[in-house]
């Protein structure tokens, strides 16, 4: 009996844990690089209109600006090193998207309801600069969201796009980290489920890949290497569907600091 008990407990614990990792931001992942003003850069706070935290970066010799959208569990001082880098030839512009950094700690839906935030992001920058070129750069979830928001909505200042070590499929995506860890079928079922009833939405509306070939602009799918996180081939099929191009860079997964990364945004941006 007490065996059988602590199988339940056991399938329990598991359910509750995968739960939570899928259904709200991981706090201990919140690292970040302080403010632009500890890296030496003039900086304005602001708001979006969904309420999301936000900083501008001015730059008086540019005329485009760079939207940086993080990923899941991190918040926008987290990307300052790759601000730093954009700040030198670009307008630069950092949210926190709903449920991380300075906004209230909620469920995330990794990029479905967070695609959002990105369209308030670019009002917040054409309101500002009118039609002024915006070159867009989204690592993991925020990559997710800016080709969910992108490739449902024509925005005629975004110019350029980048993500960075995004998925192309979310059930699939979380289905080959279930395999990794060995989780049964039934376990991974319920999780999907019960997760997805408590952020309020479906797992499988969260498919960029779906709407890939509907990017209209010049699109860069990066990924690391050697990604411990999200499988390269994601980045692959992206590209494959967006007929857009794939580069791999020698890195892992959501290193703003990386200077393979950032020379490959900073060549894309340029060219």
């Amino acid at each position: 009996m007490s065996f059988l008990l602590g199988i339940i407990v056991f399938h329990l614990l598991v359910v509750l844990v995968f739960v939570f990792i899928i259904a709200f931001p991981i706090p201990l992942t919140k690292r970040d690089y302080g403010q632009p003003s500890d890296h030496g850069l003039e900086y304005e706070k602001t708001a979006l209109a969904d309420g999301s935290d936000a900083w501008f970066l001015p730059n008086k010799e540019a005329n485009k600006t760079v939207l940086i959208c993080h990923g899941r569990s991190r918040n926008k001082s987290w990307m300052l090193p790759l601000c730093v880098q954009l700040a030198k030839k670009y307008r630069v512009f950092v949210f926190d998207f709903p449920s991380h950094g300075k906004n209230p700690y909620r469920t995330t839906t990794i990029g479905l309801r967070e695609s959002e935030t990105v369209g308030h992001a670019l009002d917040w920058l054409e309101n500002r600069h009118q039609k002024d070129p915006v070159f867009v750069y989204g690592v993991s979830m925020g990559g997710v969201a800016a080709m969910l928001y992108l490739g449902r909505v024509s925005r005629e200042s975004v110019k350029k796009l980048v993500t960075d070590g995004s998925f192309d499929d979310l059930k699939l995506f979380l289905g080959f980290f279930a395999k990794k860890l060995w989780l049964p079928n039934y376990i991974k079922n319920f999780v999907f489920n019960i997760a997805g009833r408590l952020a309020k939405y479906e797992l499988q509306q969260v498919r960029p890949i779906a709407l890939a070939d509907r990017l209209t602009m010049p699109t860069l799918f990066l990924h690391g290497e050697h990604d411990w996180f999200v499988p390269k081939e994601s980045a692959k099929r992206l590209a494959e569907k967006a007929n857009s191009t794939f580069h791999l860079y020698n890195g892992s997964h959501d290193e703003p600091d990386n200077e393979n990364m950032q020379k490959a945004v900073l060549q894309f941006f340029q060219e």
